[in-house]
């Protein structure tokens, strides 16, 4: 169940993981303080050694290199070792086969988030655990309050029926319902050279969103939706809005749909990446998402992404 730290790439927890959340400005300020103290105090030793080459001395500036390579292993295991307890306290079993599949719509996102893919949770909850103290760099205190921020901010859900009546509006296509007319449809084909700038795809592409494909509904931007409900579930069970295994139910339903609209994961997310464009109409923004797909297919060494598409 090992997975990476929250916030970093490296799979699993590593201390690789330290320098990626250095890099992200994210790494607590302690840890930042004892690297500046060893990166004084090691050549200090080596030149206090030289200067003054009695026994005594030597012993000392030994015994100080030494408690300062033990503190840095100690330091390098960090990571794994608090993931490791996190996982046991929280009372985690490995996810079922579905529920782990029902997971594969969220990977593209939670690569370049750094965000938890072998969990319900997408990062620690401080309800998960009978306790939190002894953690020093996961940041377990950040939920609830974080999800229902974010919950509130986005979709301005402060409460559980908020999150049912949204969840169930995205379920049915809440974006994707402006393109189910005929005329609506029609009229949303001339964005297609828009959506194609703003997605830096081909227009062809864009426009066989609209288009019935081997007998199947068009996919229009389904895939915008869905993703958004899938990931919703996760947040709401992360606030405490909804209990686990409605969370599940939940996003094991909206995995249904999307495996039954797209044969593939590229499928899925370039229908995410237009419905975004759609939606968002920024071209930074825009970017932003279509680097999560190549950076995703480029870097992305998580045994998550080697499991095929779908149920089966």
């Amino acid at each position: 169940m090992l997975q990476n730290f929250p916030g970093t790439w490296s799979f699993p927890a590593s201390w690789h993981s330290l320098g990626e959340l250095s890099r992200y400005g994210t790494q607590p300020g302690w840890v930042k303080l004892w690297r500046a103290v060893s990166i004084l105090l090691l050549p200090g030793a080596g030149l206090l050694a030289y200067l003054w080459p009695q026994p005594v001395v030597w012993l000392g500036c030994s015994l100080m290199v030494l408690l300062l390579l033990l503190s840095w292993l100690w330091l390098a295991t960090a990571p794994r070792r608090e993931m490791l307890r996190y996982l046991q306290e929280g009372g985690l079993t490995p996810l079922s086969e579905r529920q782990r599949r029902a997971l594969q719509p969220n990977l593209v996102h939670c690569y370049n988030r750094g965000w938890w893919i072998e969990t319900l949770e997408m990062w620690p909850c401080s309800h998960r655990l009978p306790h939190t103290r002894g953690y020093w760099l996961l940041d377990i205190e950040a939920e609830p309050a974080c999800s229902r921020s974010s919950l509130k901010s986005d979709w301005d859900i402060e409460s559980r029926e908020d999150y049912l009546h949204m969840f169930d509006r995205l379920q049915q296509g809440l974006h994707t319902q402006y393109l189910l007319s005929p005329d609506a449809s029609a009229a949303y084909v001339n964005l297609t050279d828009e959506l194609a700038w703003l997605t830096q795809s081909d227009p062809k592409r864009v426009a066989r969103l609209w288009q019935e494909q081997d007998g199947k509904p068009a996919h229009l931007i389904w895939g915008f939706d869905l993703w958004r409900a899938s990931n919703m579930a996760r947040m709401a069970w992360q606030a405490q809005y909804i209990s686990e295994a409605e969370a599940w139910a939940h996003i094991e339903a909206v995995a249904e749909q999307i495996f039954q609209r797209f044969a593939s994961l590229d499928e899925f997310f370039f229908s995410y990446l237009v419905g975004f464009a759609f939606w968002n109409r920024n071209k930074e923004d825009c970017e932003d998402r279509v680097s999560f797909y190549t950076v995703f297919v480029r870097q992305c060494h998580w045994p998550r992404a080697k499991t095929l598409w779908g149920w089966q």
